[in-house]
């Protein structure tokens, strides 16, 4: 599918757009984070959770403290065999561009923190910064790559294994980050903080729309149409004559799930290919069986 998809992105046009898109969405996510989260006593889940809390009982318990917020250099740390983990489950477009989220990310985490939270009400803080760190997420996401840590993972079982939002696996992992917050810091502490997550998930399956599955029905007069759905994005094609209600013409009526990203590629052929043909899109559709998700 990349050759095919390249044609609309631009080539190295269009890789220079998935960069810009991928720092944009990290320092979204980590605004979110550092904003928001952490001077609200709050914590992350994945990998960046667990670093805050070892920055934590580093600082309360060994009296070490910097400068700059350890987090993201204990992150970078513990991310480093997950990074070769993906190198070698997943393709190497995918690594890059991960390993480029995590140097931004480090730096990010690094470099931007405060002391007083911005807004004093907790359960406030977890809804804006849910939403706003679930956006920034996604836009890496949908730029195809990763926060790393257990997005590498939640990524990876959605493209290979679980039928199921990339938010949903990673919220279930963080379920375990959260028991230990429970238990060193405070309940209140930890259900505060999968608040975050719940939101932060949510608005990721939305922004994520490569893992918004659509069923298509496109009725057209032209008779090829699969060959070039098959071609451009690599999707399977249902298809078989009709006949129109009205004049009694005949039609061809083809039938394809692809990705809400794809969407957008599939109406630029057809306008290319037949502008007059005629669209249906159902989204959230539950598709079981040989459905490839991608993440390109």
């Amino acid at each position: 599918m990349e050759a095919g998809n390249d044609k609309f992105r631009g080539g190295s046009a269009g890789e220079w757009r998935k960069y810009l898109e991928l720092t944009a969405g990290t320092i979204i996510s980590v605004l979110a984070l550092q904003l928001f989260i952490t001077p609200a006593g709050l914590y992350n889940g994945g990998t960046i959770g667990i670093s805050q809390i070892i920055r934590t009982l580093l600082a309360e318990y060994a009296g070490l403290s910097a400068e700059i917020d350890l987090a993201g250099v204990i992150n970078l740390m513990i991310n480093i065999p997950l990074m070769f983990m993906a190198y070698s489950i997943l393709n190497k477009r995918f690594f890059w561009r991960t390993g480029f989220v995590m140097a931004v990310q480090t730096v990010a985490i690094s470099m931007i923190h405060i002391s007083q939270p911005i807004i004093s009400d907790r359960l406030a803080s977890c809804l804006v910064g849910g939403i706003v760190a679930g956006v920034g997420c996604g836009m890496i996401l949908r730029a195809g790559g990763s926060g790393a840590g257990f997005d590498i993972i939640g990524v990876w079982l959605a493209k290979t294994r679980v039928r199921t939002g990339v938010g949903t696996l990673t919220s279930i992992m963080n379920a375990c980050v959260y028991l230990v917050c429970a238990s060193l810091f405070s309940l209140p502490t930890a259900i505060y903080s999968i608040l975050y997550a719940v939101f932060s998930a949510i608005i990721i399956d939305r922004v994520h729309t490569q893992n918004i599955s659509c069923g298509v029905i496109i009725i057209s007069r032209k008779e090829n149409l699969h060959q070039y759905i098959m071609s451009e994005l690599e999707r399977g094609v249902t298809y078989w004559k009709g006949s129109g209600g009205q004049n009694g013409e005949g039609i061809y009526i083809y039938y394809t799930v692809i990705s809400k990203y794809e969407e957008i590629l599939l109406r630029r052929i057809l306008s290319q290919k037949d502008e007059h043909a005629f669209i249906v899109v159902n989204e959230n559709q539950r598709v079981y069986g040989n459905f490839i998700r991608r993440l390109n």
